[in-house]
């Protein structure tokens, strides 16, 4: 099977894999195994343009709390990042390598994708943009060390990005949209603690005894956790605590 077929295949059984998900967690992990496959390792997907609100980024969903948007974010990088820029006015996706060569990138950008490379790890990345009929653009980021940078993965995962955004969207109750500079709320060390223990598999009744609360006051930190973390149940609540690294499963 060719290069161009493979890819052709994974991207139609991932559209038949989401169409029937009804939560942004399982959404994510859909499209993780997705690009995995081609070397790229973290991924968000943010609004970056509003009609009647301009240049807004807000992230919506992604790899939120890796060592790189956490880096991203705190240096204010997606003011200054010129492949968002270059997003804005492009229909099609393109690669970080594209944008090196381009000779609009100013400073700020080149420290940006040297930071990436040198202190992270992170060699290229793909970037699709998503223009709306409203005016509004969003944009899906995929990011790795070494990823494959054919055309027929800029195609394939291009494609496999709209139909992740379009999901996205019908899930829209589900999706607590961000401030780009707070991906995560806040979810406070006894939070952690109490989902700690709901991952070793305990009831409200037995992590009251464990950590000496009250029962009612577990079941209060549990539920206010999965609202910090944007999310319906309590193991939604585990597997986004753990996968943004707030604790190790």
């Amino acid at each position: 099977m060719s290069a161009e077929a493979d890819i052709e295949v994974k991207v139609l059984d991932f559209v038949d894999r989401i169409r029937e998900l009804d939560n942004v967690l399982d959404l994510e992990e859909e499209f993780a195994a997705l690009i995995s496959q081609y070397g790229y390792i973290q991924f968000r997907c943010g609004q970056v343009y509003q009609k009647g609100s301009g240049v807004q980024p807000r992230l919506i969903f992604g790899s939120l709390a890796d060592d790189w948007s956490v880096h991203y974010r705190d240096q204010g990088y997606m003011f200054t990042d010129s492949s968002l820029q270059h997003g804005l006015v492009s229909k099609y996706p393109f690669f970080w390598s594209d944008q090196w060569r381009r000779d609009r990138v100013n400073d700020a950008s080149k420290r940006m994708f040297e930071e990436a490379l040198h202190d992270f790890n992170l060699s290229d990345g793909l970037i699709v943009p998503i223009h709306m009929e409203d005016g509004s653009v969003s944009i899906v980021s995929m990011m790795g060390d070494k990823p494959d940078t054919s055309d027929e993965i800029r195609r394939g995962l291009g494609l496999a990005a709209m139909y992740l955004h379009e999901k996205a969207i019908k899930l829209k109750d589900h999706i607590k949209y961000q401030p780009f500079h707070d991906p995560v709320k806040k979810v406070t060390p006894r939070q952690l603690d109490c989902l700690q223990w709901v991952a070793e598999g305990k009831s409200d009744w037995e992590i009251s005894q464990i950590l000496q609360i009250s029962e009612s006051t577990v079941h209060n930190h549990v539920e206010a956790a999965k609202k910090n973390l944007g999310v319906n149940t309590r193991v939604q609540a585990v597997v986004a605590a753990s996968r943004r690294r707030l604790f190790v499963l």
